[in-house]
């Protein structure tokens, strides 16, 4: 993940290109922000990011929301049952 005080045109161009566009509702409840300087780039400061070990993938679970990224479908979605 590129970071630092001064991000490179290049860099954002990379972090955009790995970046996929999903209803907020889906990860209202992330708290996987990005490095420090993508919060004050204004491409990157609303990136979300879905943390998990390549090797051995696992959903990541946000609120009501399981998303993981499958080598052939891309990000799968799944929304839980809201428990009362």
């Amino acid at each position: 993940m590129p970071q630092g005080p001064h991000l490179r045109t290049t860099d954002i161009r990379t972090v955009l290109q790995h970046t996929l566009p999903v209803p907020s509702a889906w990860v209202a409840a992330a708290t996987h922000q990005g490095p420090e300087a993508w919060r004050k780039h204004p491409l990157l400061a609303d990136l979300v990011l879905l943390a998990h070990d390549p090797a051995y993938p696992q959903p990541v679970r946000l609120g009501h929301h399981h998303l993981h990224v499958d080598d052939e479908l891309g990000l799968v979605h799944h929304q839980l049952p809201a428990i009362p």
